[in-house]
């Protein structure tokens, strides 16, 4: 063999060499790479779990809005007012998830004071209903309780000589009028 072609045998050799080089080079360069995007998965698929993970009651965490729907529906949907432990039964949302969307509810609800397990909460449209149904009541009852007494008094269809008309009530001399909004004192 020549010299020449020996030259260029070796010249090739260290070219190749180089290229394996260059090539174990970029392997351990992509072997990092790759570890590091594997690390960076592992990171992700873990904050992903612990977002999609039941709380500890075995409830799911939900959006506020979600609660807040929540919230609302199970108020609608109620027999009566509900306290923050009904709620949480009924919604499947933890405390703190009920008691952000009873806030963030605000004006469409409103509180009230119960007997027996403290703060409870409606909407205000099932509370109108209640006022409406109560004064109803009411009402009935007066009108019951007056004929009774007419009847009882046997003044059933008599005049109003009093001057105060039909919803004057007299108590020992004195007369109440029961259209004022105070029960001021006539006379």
């Amino acid at each position: 063999m020549e010299f020449s072609s020996l030259v260029a045998l070796q010249q090739e050799r260290d070219e190749a060499q180089v290229q394996v080089t260059a090539s174990e080079q970029a392997i351990a360069e992509a072997k990092e790479k790759r570890a590091e995007a594997k690390a960076r998965v592992q990171k992700l698929n873990k904050a992903i779990s612990a977002l999609n993970k039941p709380a500890k009651s075995g409830r799911t965490r939900v959006s506020s809005e979600d609660a807040k729907v929540r919230v609302q529906d199970a108020l609608q949907e109620a027999s009566g007012p509900q306290s923050v432990a009904d709620l949480v039964k009924t919604t499947g949302l933890n405390t703190p998830a009920v008691t952000k969307a009873l806030m963030a509810l605000g004006d469409s609800i409103v509180e009230t004071t119960g007997k027996k397990r403290g703060m409870k909460f409606t909407t205000v449209e099932k509370m109108k209903a209640a006022m409406d149904k109560f004064v109803e009541v009411v009402k009935d009852k007066a009108a019951e309780a007056e004929a009774t007494s007419a009847a009882l008094s046997g003044t059933a269809g008599a005049t109003d000589h009093t001057g105060f008309g039909a919803d004057a009530v007299e108590d020992g001399g004195m007369v109440f009028d029961l259209d004022t909004a105070d029960d001021d004192l006539i006379s």
